[in-house]
């Protein structure tokens, strides 16, 4: 109780030799700290050498830092988000007083942002994207959004965002490499006929853009029977953990569209495509598989591979002594090369030489 008597007792002695004013040669900027600015000129007509600024929250709670009246500024930090301070200047000169500036409030304590997500795209590009808070006395302004390499200070990727983007792709970066992400935001508030600005800075969790597994390359097509081929292609040079295998595609024509054939493991290097349409034509190509989202470049695809009508006719001549055995077989249709079971002709004649 005597600790409080003393203080309000140095108050009313303060105000007793202090008196009041009002003027307009003051502007207070407020965010999660207090700027003060003022006209010099006008202080100096008024006899005004120095001025003094306060921030009260209550009775107890103030922060004085002291500036000269030719700075034109003073700043008062270290105070509450959310909390409303009563702002004044004390004038020292000619005369004391205080001038009062009136009742500011700071920014709001809750995030400007949240739910913030990275990920890779690809071999070297990132996908950024994050939600943002919404207030009904809060505006929010551009965005910037800026990226460097881990380890570097110099962004290598800077963009202003309309205040409404919610998610980013960044691309053109460099293939497994570590990129650090921050997002500055500023807001516009008003609250009892005052106006500021809030900024925050927020920091994405660190994102590697994949390493992604070179294309592999075609060995060779051939063509087993009229409705199956086999493809041979060679693995990438260079693999790595996340190597998954390879994806095989067809299409039957120049300007037809392709469609997934099978996936192998990467210890598969060949595969039997079978089922296919006699006497058609057919391109295949080849893709490595890295990640469960990731894929190589696809190969150059092949040359086209056309397949036989179904009926081929072969014709062995074998001499045997003084006697000739002409053979000759007809196929209509066949898996792996061979003649079907309702489709073979086999014909043998004999001739007695002379």
């Amino acid at each position: 109780m005597l600790q409080l008597y003393c203080i309000l007792m140095f108050i009313a002695s303060f105000l007793a030799d202090v008196s009041f004013a009002q003027y307009d040669d003051y502007k207070v900027d407020v965010s999660d700290i207090l700027t003060i600015t003022w006209d010099a000129n006008a202080l100096k007509s008024r006899g005004v050498n120095s001025a003094t600024c306060f921030a009260v929250q209550g009775i107890f709670d103030n922060s004085s830092p002291e500036t000269a009246a030719e700075n034109e500024k003073c700043i008062i930090t270290s105070l509450f988000l959310d909390n409303a301070y009563n702002v004044s200047v004390l004038e020292s000169g000619k005369s004391n007083q205080t001038v009062n500036l009136g009742e500011y409030h700071t920014c709001p304590i809750w995030d400007h942002l949240w739910s913030l997500r990275s990920r890779a795209e690809s071999r070297n590009k990132i996908k950024l994207s994050w939600s943002p808070q919404s207030f009904s006395n809060h505006v929010f302004k551009p965005m910037i959004l800026s990226c460097k390499k881990d380890g570097d200070s110099a962004p290598v990727f800077t963009e202003t965002l309309g205040n409404t983007t919610t998610n980013v792709t960044v691309n053109n970066l460099e293939e497994d490499t570590a990129y650090l992400c921050t997002i500055n935001t500023t807001i516009y508030f008003s609250n009892n006929n005052q106006s500021g600005e809030c900024k925050k800075s927020y920091d994405f969790d660190p994102i590697k853009t994949k390493y992604v597994m070179r294309t592999p390359t075609f060995r060779s097509v051939e063509v087993l029977n009229d409705t199956s081929v086999e493809i041979e292609f060679d693995e990438p040079e260079e693999v790595d953990e996340d190597f998954k295998g390879f994806e095989i595609s067809m299409k039957n024509s120049v300007e037809g569209d392709w469609t997934n054939v099978t996936q192998l493991k990467p210890e598969q290097h060949s595969y039997v495509v079978s089922g296919l349409t006699k006497g058609s034509t057919y391109y295949f190509r080849a893709r490595s598989i890295v990640q469960p989202e990731g894929y190589s470049n696809y190969s150059e695809y092949s040359l086209p591979i056309e397949l036989p009508s179904g009926k081929k006719t072969q014709s062995t001549t074998i001499p045997r002594g003084r006697e000739v055995i002409t053979s000759s077989t007809e196929t209509t249709s066949g898996g792996l090369g061979l003649p079907s079971m309702y489709g073979c002709l086999l014909i043998l004649s004999v001739i007695v030489m002379a």
